[in-house]
Order: structure tokens, then sequence, then C-alpha cells
């Protein structure tokens, strides 16, 4: 989100691959959310007239209220306006990509916006960027006695990983396991980065989990979407929280998707 996201996304990449044990990277909401780009975008993945919805929003703006209010015509581009602007807190941010993409190659069009979306976390395109820069990320680091996520630890967060029935009571062995979940999401993602109806009748896609874990769907089970502050005061850590932490030599917690 905001200029020259390209190429700063791009030098933390390459920062990450030339110095792999002193440059760390932490996966934060935006960057799992540009996973369902390619399903929601791609020509032929989703039906323009009955687009999908963000499960986890409680009153959707739908595609052809904004299509009317903004005057827009129905495609893949206008949706993806559409999907910036009213489901994933983007606000700007097409016109932003577009300046981007002027200063990267000289000139831009509207559809080269949609494109490098969709490129950006293709595996099968020439410049996956976006897909690289996941697979070099992380959703939790220890490093001595400091642990790193994005957004923070709650009772129902520590030590849970999605799809493991038992929590963990060690951070470095839970670190070690959701960092593996990532993988693991990202490769089925890779795999099968369109739509697909599953054996229960469910549509979903490859990595549906990875992108939900980064959204208020996945309720109080994430570390990444949650904010540890009230009306920007920092809150106090449960004794679960403390426990987890003190138990595995864990001392400070630095996280930041709340500035």
């Amino acid at each position: 989100k905001g200029p020259g996201d390209i190429r700063f996304v791009k030098t933390l990449t390459k920062l990450k691959l030339q110095h792999p044990t002193q440059v760390f990277i932490i996966l934060g909401n935006r960057d799992l959310f540009k996973l369902r780009f390619l399903a929601e975008l791609a020509p032929g993945n989703d039906n323009l007239d009955d687009p999908w919805l963000c499960p986890w929003e409680k009153q959707p703006r739908l595609l052809s209220d904004f299509l009317a209010s903004s005057n827009l015509e129905k495609s893949h581009l206008s949706k993806c306006k559409w999907m910036l602007e009213c489901n994933m807190g983007c606000q700007g941010t097409f016109a932003t990509r577009k300046d981007e993409l002027a200063h990267l190659q000289g000139t831009a069009v509207d559809a080269d916006v949609l494109h490098s979306y969709t490129d950006s976390v293709d595996p099968n395109s020439d410049d996956p960027w976006m897909l690289e820069f996941l697979r070099a990320g992380l959703i939790a680091l220890v490093l001595k006695d400091t642990l790193f996520v994005h957004g923070g630890l709650q009772d129902e967060s520590a030590g849970h990983v999605p799809g493991h029935d038992v929590e963990f009571t060690d951070v470095h062995k839970w670190v070690d396991a959701i960092n593996a979940w990532k993988e693991r999401e990202l490769r089925d993602f890779e795999q099968n980065p369109g739509w697909r109806i599953s054996s229960d009748g469910r549509k979903t896609r490859g990595g549906a989990a990875l992108i939900e874990y980064g959204t208020p769907g996945a309720g109080k089970k994430t570390v990444i979407y949650y904010n540890p502050f009230d009306d920007g005061n920092p809150v106090k850590r449960t004794d679960k929280v403390r426990r987890f932490l003190d138990e595995s030599g864990i001392k400070c917690m630095i996280s930041g998707h709340q500035p």
C-alpha cells in the first residue's frame, strides 16, 4: 500500500536473499491479502455477476452498488478497483500503483494495474514478485529473547496453529510449526491458485486458510489481525500469554500492525 510499493517490496526481498541471516520479513494482513488477486481477478476465474464476498464483512458493499455509484462498467478492471476500495482497505492504492508502473515503465494505463496485481502472485508469470516476498516472509520469529509478530498474542492465538488440535506450549516449537504451516499453505496456493469446489461443496482455493488468517475471519486465533491496544494504549498481557512467553525465555515481543 502506498507509493513505490513494487520497488519497496522487491528491495526487501533482495535484501533477504542477499543477507538471509540478518534480514527477516514478518508478514502482515496486507501481504497475505494479495493472494486473493489471482482467483478473483484473472479472466475466467470469477463470476462478475456473483463475485466472492469476504465472509467476515458484516455489511459488504456489493460490486453492483460500487459500479453504479462510480459510473463504471462491469469488468475485471472495475472489480479490481472495488476490491481495493471496498474490502481490502486500500483506498487510493489503484492510483499509486499506476504511478509506480509509470515510473518503472515510462507509461501506464489502467489495464497495466490490473495485470500487475494478478501477475505479482501468479506462480506462472515472468515476475511473481509479491509471491517471492511471501515465500521469504515469516508469520513469527524469535531472535534471542525477543518474539516478533505482526499483530500480537492473545489467549486464543498463543500456541495455536491452524489445523492442529493441540496448542503448543513452547514458543520456539510454535514458531517453527506456524511458519511450516504457512509454507504448506503457500505451496497449496501455488498448485491451486484458482477457484475450485471442495469435497463438501464449498467454493475454495489454494491457500484459503492462509488468506483468512490475516483477516477478521480468523477470529481471535490469529497473531496477524489483532490490535493489542485499547484506544491507543497498550493492554496488559493476560496470565496465559505471560506464561507462554516466560516459560520459553521470551522477555520482549515486538509487533507492527497498529503503530
